[in-house]
């Protein structure tokens, strides 16, 4: 089961450069490859002279092979500019194994794909590259048992697949380079490797290479070595520098050139946004340009009915403005009136009794009066909405 919270802090112990680009392509991985955890590991990448704390993706990938199923163990080293530089991948056989060498795997276990060389993200992703080494495999097994004579049988257990036994068959020597021998020609048929060159940019945590040397050695002093060989031998080495130089330089810059590319699209995205609330804004603006016309407009209308209530100075009547519609209706409105004058005068008297104005006879002589009013007024009101056909 991919776990999110562990793939980050394993990036972020190993240093990594794009630890969100990083983190999608190894989590997308795990939910297709379950069998595979990832975690830390001290580990010396080529042509350097110390290890650096990698990140790695180790367990088993399972594979079809002669009709049984099997689970190849394999551990892959990430730079810390993945996912924009190739993995490391070896084949990590158990106690139980050996590897088998063949031309996608060397003897220390090295895996060497096209898939690797040509590796340029978003392109390419760590699930395209364990499903193209698992084809491969299918193709020619990379380990088999040490047990001489045990039977193949398919099982789902990585712990306990029996692998296949070692068959007699003519393995490739070493790759051997050139050495402008007069033999050379023979054995450059026999290269059990093809030249898949697999990516070596300059990382941070890498340091180059200590020595300035040409990794080929000097051509063998014997009679049979003539300038012609030993020129070829140099431009070999040569070129071999440059190609590595080249690479290195090529590999920095488009790491650059990614990472400027997802700055623009972080950038465009956040133009987009900009343009949409500008957009919101200008909404927002046109409506308050509406209402503040409206308002203005009811201002004026105030104002002009108030300088003409200021120019009538005749005393106006309350009860003649506001008047019932109807005989009955008025009748509703006196007796409610009043029924409301009754509830003020008991609280008032009630706060009488509680000052110690008046005593508590002459309060329930009052309250008993003025209830009796009351119960009148109400049932006056009853009345008359049952008989204007109001609810009661």
């Amino acid at each position: 089961m991919a776990d999110p919270s562990a793939v980050d802090a394993h990036l972020r112990q190993a240093r990594a450069r794009y630890v969100d680009s990083a983190k999608e392509d190894i989590v997308a991985t795990l939910r297709i490859f379950k069998d595979l955890t990832s975690s830390t590991e001290m580990y010396t990448f080529p042509n350097t002279p110390t290890a650096v704390l990698t990140f790695k993706l180790s367990g088993t990938i399972p594979i079809e092979y002669k009709g049984g199923r099997y689970h190849i163990p394999v551990a892959l080293y990430l730079c810390n500019s993945h996912p924009y530089t190739g993995p490391f991948c070896y084949v990590r056989p158990t106690k139980d194994m050996r590897v088998k060498p063949s031309r996608v795997v060397d003897q220390a276990g090295r895996i060497y794909l096209p898939y690797l060389s040509d590796w340029s993200y978003p392109g390419y992703d760590l699930s395209g590259l364990l499903q193209v080494m698992t084809l491969t495999f299918q193709e020619s097994c990379p380990v088999f048992s040490n047990a001489s004579g045990r039977s193949v049988t398919a099982t789902p257990s990585a712990s306990s697949t029996p692998y296949p036994n070692a068959s007699p068959v003519n393995m490739p020597a070493p790759y051997q380079p050139f050495t402008g021998s007069s033999n050379a020609g023979s054995n450059s048929s026999s290269t059990p490797y093809p030249n898949y060159q697999p990516p070596y940019p300059t990382y941070s945590n890498i340091p180059a290479p200590a020595s300035s040397q040409s990794s080929y050695p000097a051509p063998a002093a014997t009679g049979t070595i003539q300038p012609d060989h030993m020129k070829a031998s140099m431009l070999s080495a040569l070129d071999h520098k440059f190609r590595i130089k080249l690479r290195d330089k090529l590999g920095t810059y488009y790491a650059e050139m990614q990472s400027i590319k997802v700055n623009l699209a972080d950038l465009r995205t956040g133009q987009q946004k900009l343009k949409a609330v500008i957009e919101q804004l200008e909404r927002d603006r046109r409506v308050m340009s509406n209402n503040m016309l409206a308002y203005q407009e009811k201002k004026m209308e105030l104002e002009k009915t108030l300088q003409e209530c200021d120019s009538n100075n005749a005393e106006t009547d309350i009860d003649a403005v506001i008047d019932a519609v109807t005989p009955v209706h008025r009748q509703i409105v006196d007796a409610h009136s009043a029924d409301c004058a009754i509830d003020d005068a008991v609280y008032a008297l009630g706060q009488a009794v509680k000052d110690g104005t008046i005593n508590v006879q002459l309060y329930l002589k009052f309250v008993r009066q003025l209830s009796r009013k009351q119960f009148v007024h109400r049932a006056l009101i009853r009345k008359c909405r049952i008989k204007a056909r109001l609810p009661v």
